[in-house]
């Protein structure tokens, strides 16, 4: 169900500067948080992306004040609140698991937390059946949690955390526990949602598919640090480190040679993304779709090729018994054992150490 047909109504939900300002948290001896320095515009969507133990549900935590920090300074609106009680700092959040109140409807649910403010009956009742409708539930306000599928439970959580109209949105991996087809059409009624809102929201997520479709700037975390934050295009395109690379997207690891700022990848000389580098043997990383099979060109046999609906991913080996990935129109086929040759189109690359 679309929301841009089922919800006239609209929310205004000011959207707040949120800054993360050397943000250390430790648990004992064990760091989680290494400085985290993190600056999001009002009504801007970032994605925390990363591994599982990255850092990036504690960083989540921390701005919600549901975990005290070591060290640092978190800002709404340029205030100081890490020492404001979670209740008091005006956040929205949704969980992995919907947590909702198994013995009220979906229209109770979503009016718990204003009853909570002691907001009117009369108030309650109209802001919960308009932001239900704005999730594209109004017609399923009397339901119970068993009577909705995950989905649903999932849109109604989302209705609780923007009822308040709170000034910051935090989504800790919520459509992890979904289905495929269900995870991409909610998480692109979510962003719907934050478009329309212009609310500034922090979405957590291990899927590096989702945080590209859905935020404006990505922060990839690692090791209790953001190791490059940046548009989906930026990191995608330019990456600034091997790690980048292969988390954001599939990346072939190519042995190649540095000389001077040239890198020589499959007989072809690409200039460094990542800057001077020391020269000599490096690893280079490729993207499939860098990659061309030619009438002539470097010499590799077909392994496996793969139909991924409007794209055929091939995989071949080279004469050093490198496997390498293409992808490439779907009308290509190509049979295992077959003999080919493989092109480059990119003109830069990044590379690291071998």
């Amino acid at each position: 169900m679309s929301l841009v047909e089922t919800s006239p109504i609209r929310i205004t939900a000011p959207g707040a500067a949120v800054e993360l300002v050397g943000v250390v948290k430790d648990y004992g001896s064990q760091r989680a948080l290494s400085g985290v320095d993190l600056s999001v515009k009002p009504g801007e969507f970032i994605a925390l992306l990363g591994p599982s133990g990255c850092g990036k549900t504690t960083a989540l935590r921390a701005l919600a004040g549901l975990e005290q920090v070591t060290e640092g300074h978190i800002l709404i609106d340029g205030t100081d609140v890490v020492n404001v009680p979670a209740n008091r700092r005006d956040i929205g959040m949704v969980f992995q698991s919907y947590s909702l109140f198994p013995h009220m409807t979906a229209r109770e649910n979503v009016e718990f937390g204003l009853r909570m403010r002691k907001v009117a009956t009369a108030e309650r009742q109209r802001r919960a059946q308009e932001t239900l409708a704005l999730v594209g539930l109004e017609n399923l306000a009397g339901r119970y949690a068993h009577q909705l599928s995950g989905g649903q439970q999932q849109r109604v959580a989302l209705a609780r955390a923007l009822v308040t109209r709170p000034r910051v949105l935090l989504l800790d991996e919520p459509l992890s526990a979904l289905d495929a087809k269900v995870r991409v059409q909610l998480r692109e009624e979510i962003r719907r949602i934050q478009t329309d809102l212009k609310i500034t929201t922090l979405f957590v997520t291990h899927d590096q598919e989702e945080a590209l479709a859905v935020a404006d700037r990505v922060a990839v975390m690692r090791d209790g640090n953001i190791e490059q934050i940046g548009t989906p295009e930026e990191l995608y395109t330019a990456p600034n480190s091997a790690f980048v690379a292969n988390f954001v997207g599939l990346s072939n690891q190519i042995r190649a040679d540095v000389d001077g700022n040239l890198a020589t990848v499959l007989g072809k000389r690409l200039t460094l993304i990542n800057g001077p580098h020391p020269d000599g043997p490096v690893i280079a990383f490729v993207r499939p779709e860098d990659l061309v099979i030619a009438k002539e060109g470097i010499a590799a046999t077909v392994l496996t090729s793969s139909f991924l609906g409007s794209l055929r991913r091939t995989q071949l080996r080279l004469a050093d018994d490198s496997i390498i990935f293409v992808q490439h129109d779907v009308s290509d086929q190509f049979q295992p054992g077959a003999g080919v040759y493989l092109k480059l189109k990119s003109k830069s690359v990044l590379v690291g150490p071998r």
